[in-house]
């Protein structure tokens, strides 16, 4: 089972994720929840560019609530697997 299943995705959302291009604009991306591409434009911009714009991250932060803790959770997670996937492609693994 995918992980976002367990972490209460749907099947639409996780095929959303999975085939949206990236930098996607939000009307494209009607199947998901305002947080869902925020938090994908996030992941673009700081696996693709490594600096987040501001406007982005700050309409995560409001979506978010405003919650430093989430906003650094999700920034560890994007930079983990960031990292990870960086590791292994250079081991060819």
């Amino acid at each position: 089972m995918p992980l976002g299943l367990a972490g209460g995705l749907t099947f639409a959302d996780v095929h959303a994720i999975r085939t949206i291009p990236p930098f996607s604009t939000p009307s494209t991306n009607a199947l998901l929840s305002p947080t869902y591409v925020a938090l994908l434009e996030f992941a673009d911009h700081s696996t693709r560019n490594v600096l987040v714009p501001a406007s982005a991250f700050t309409k995560l932060k409001d979506l978010l609530e405003n919650d430093d803790r989430k906003m650094v959770e999700v920034t560890a997670t994007v930079a983990c697997y960031n990292f990870s996937t960086r590791v292994l492609r250079a081991l060819d693994v």
